[in-house]
């Protein structure tokens, strides 16, 4: 069986990669961890070996990063490139990949499509011959700090261009996302005529990035995603961003995760999911500031729509001593039978924070909801679910000088609703994902003044 080969920089894992990293040596398929420092909760059976061997930060640069995300990816893009070179038959994988299956490829090359009727390719599960064309292509294409890819938009090659001709060449920690990842991998795969070499989406990719959600939902839901092709199963780390707003920052009660945590042998709370899976306002403990300048007024209830603003919820409780309301309804605004997975823990976290119980409280029926003048839709509608689905909500949300705190996701269609609802400013620009910036904004329903 082929090994496993990924990397880590930084120190403890979350239990997201404790779980991806023991489910290759569950499965009985050698891993090997690359770090530049020691890392204190490696499952057992995981090989340890010093990132050196592979590839040693520049002395100047020091690890790559993509400096608009301030993330470690781009270094990560070129170290399994140089893996692949210096360790032939190894298969890279993200530490974000479970093993649902062995990886048993016969194939030296192992990679996949990872959106459905679309060319791009993947690289978070990849292997390629040690001297490919189309390793030693991308190996070359690396060596340059300041290329300008020949699949950039034309619009952005045009400037990029125009700055080196300026002297002030783009560097690469400076361009998209992706460029030495999936953007890089699928522009010389097609080029050098290797499609046929990708593995069809259900190998690696069953759920897409923009249906990722679908990995954080019940058990029954996602094994009906799954398939007799599915190996090693993308999870996508940008789901840490909502598990890390979870009380404890564990999986849901029913989930898929909790699950596979339980299949494992795992306990996530003693490994939690913290840093940048978190949006700065729960953190860094500003919300009790976002608050104030925010100006609102009396708040009798504060409304968390969806769970996912714990941190907001509370700084709210201990500035108004307000009531704290779980509004647990369906994505498309609709009522709940039965509370959700995630209302029991939240309530007991909020209970061991100083807050009463009995000011704690749970809405299953939109009918039941009042209008007050803070309502909390961080990581639900606008992003994740519809921000069409807001609409006949509002009114019984908020009173006319409340105020809405959402997240919205670019191409969602939530700026443009939003602002025939009311008035919408613009509070925080966050993007914790590639491909899909969010932006926090404050919504009131009055008519805009200018």
């Amino acid at each position: 069986m082929r090994e496993i080969g990924t990397l880590w920089i930084g120190g403890r894992l979350s239990w997201l990669e404790i779980l991806c990293l023991k489910s290759f040596v569950d499965q009985g398929q050698k891993i090997t961890l690359f770090s530049y420092g020691p890392i204190e909760n490696v499952p057992n059976g995981v090989i340890l070996r010093d990132g050196r061997e592979i590839l040693a930060p520049d002395p100047q640069e020091g690890f790559l990063k993509y400096e608009r995300k301030d993330s470690f990816a781009l270094f990560a893009d070129l170290f399994r490139l140089h893996m692949l070179a210096k360790c032939p038959g190894m298969i890279w994988v993200d530490t974000d990949v479970y093993c649902h299956r062995p990886l048993t490829y016969d194939s030296p090359y192992v990679l996949g499509y990872e959106l459905p009727d679309s060319p791009r390719v993947n690289n978070a599960v990849l292997a390629l011959p040690a001297g490919s064309l189309l390793l030693q292509t991308m190996l070359d294409f690396t060596k340059d700090r300041f290329s300008i890819a020949p699949f950039l938009p034309p619009h952005l090659a045009s400037s990029y261009h125009e700055a080196a001709a300026r002297g002030a060449p783009v560097h690469v920690s400076q361009q998209p996302w992706g460029i030495w990842g999936p953007l890089m991998v699928t522009y010389f795969t097609h080029a050098l005529g290797l499609g046929g070499q990708v593995q069809p989406m259900e190998a690696f990719y069953p759920v897409p990035f923009p249906e990722r959600a679908k990995l954080l939902g019940s058990e029954t839901a996602m094994q009906a995603c799954l398939s007799a092709q599915t190996t090693g199963l993308h999870l996508w780390a940008s789901n840490k961003r909502s598990l890390g707003r979870n009380p404890h920052s564990v999986p849901a009660n029913g989930s898929y995760l909790e699950h596979l945590c339980r299949k494992h042998g795992l306990r996530p709370e003693f490994a939690p999911i913290t840093g940048r899976a978190k949006l700065t306002f729960e953190e860094t403990g500003i919300a009790a500031q976002v608050l104030a300048e925010m100006g609102v007024g009396v708040v009798r209830a504060c409304y968390d729509l969806g769970g996912m603003a714990p941190g907001l919820a509370l700084a709210a409780h201990r500035r108004h001593n307000c009531d704290v309301v779980l509004v647990d309804l369906t994505p498309e605004g609709t009522a709940q039978t039965t509370p959700s997975p995630w209302v029991a823990p939240y309530v007991e976290w909020l209970v061991s924070q100083g807050v009463r119980r009995d000011l704690v409280r749970v809405v299953l029926d939109p009918f039941f909801l009042e209008p007050d003048g803070l309502a909390l839709a961080t990581g639900s509608y606008g992003d994740q679910w519809p921000v069409t689905a807001l609409g006949p909500l509002l009114p019984r949300l908020l009173r006319p000088d409340g105020v809405l705190v959402i997240d919205i996701r670019r191409g969602s269609g939530g700026f443009p609703y939003l602002r025939k609802q009311g008035a919408l400013r613009r509070l925080e620009a966050a993007e914790p994902e590639p491909d899909a910036a969010i932006t926090r904004a404050i919504f009131t329903p009055q008519a805009p003044t200018s």
